[in-house]
């Protein structure tokens, strides 16, 4: 397939390599833009104990949501029970059997209280996770950029990443990056990353930075000289 097409557009290096390995030619990258619609309603932040940690992909055994839900019972195990994970993101029918095996994880963990796999979710109900969530966790072993990253980082959540993909690559130095899925160790340190304010504050100004990178991108620019290249 790939003599098909004289050029190829990628969102990361990380796809452009991959891309590149597949034997594709005249492979650019063009990055992903980003947008925060101002039509959605700030909402104020319960004052609660529960403390809420998000990730949001859809249902699939890349994204790794079998290991949040091992993380999930670490934290339960170790630190507190007093902390509710969402799972946000589409289910399709044909990855029923992973979904299927997600639920069963829950039983088995006991972690019906805790996890919630919330399914779709519309941009308001999205953006009001966004606005309650403690912590972004992703345990994702696959990511060609990542978007919810970039939308941590614009809601100001402090992110706990695996180095899968091009996660390291979308974050360039921000969040917390881990190699290793050691989940007692995790959750000691998700439990920093949700209970120490110096840590966080630390944490959040790193993902501003990173952040302020994206908003210098002249995708005006970016966008002309893709044009350019296959006209």
């Amino acid at each position: 397939m790939n003599e098909k097409f004289d050029f190829v557009f990628a969102v990361s290096k990380f796809n452009q390599m991959e891309l590149e390995e597949l034997g594709f030619q005249n492979v650019e990258i063009l990055p992903i833009t980003y947008q925060l619609s101002e039509r959605f309603p700030k909402i104020e932040k319960s004052k609660s104990k529960i403390k809420k940690i998000i990730f949001v992909g859809r249902i699939t055994p890349n994204k790794k949501q079998d290991d949040l839900i091992r993380l999930a019972f670490a934290y339960k195990s170790i630190i507190s029970d007093q902390f509710q994970f969402y799972l946000a993101g589409f289910s399709s029918k044909e990855l029923y059997l992973y979904r299927e095996e997600l639920e069963r994880m829950l039983d088995f963990y006991d972690l019906r209280k805790n996890v919630l796999i919330t399914g779709f979710l519309s941009d308001l109900e999205l953006n009001s996770l966004y606005q309650e969530a403690d912590a972004f966790v992703s345990m994702s072993e696959h990511e060609g950029f990542c978007v919810p990253l970039i939308e941590a980082m614009i809601y100001r959540i402090p992110i706990l990443a695996f180095s899968g993909g091009a996660v390291s690559e979308t974050l360039s130095g921000a969040g917390v990056l881990f190699k290793e899925k050691n989940f007692p160790n995790l959750a000691i340190l998700l439990n920093k990353i949700l209970t120490d304010v110096s840590f966080q504050n630390q944490i959040l100004t790193g993902q501003d930075l990173r952040l302020n990178e994206f908003k210098k991108t002249d995708y005006k620019s970016v966008l002309r000289k893709a044009l350019e290249i296959i006209s």
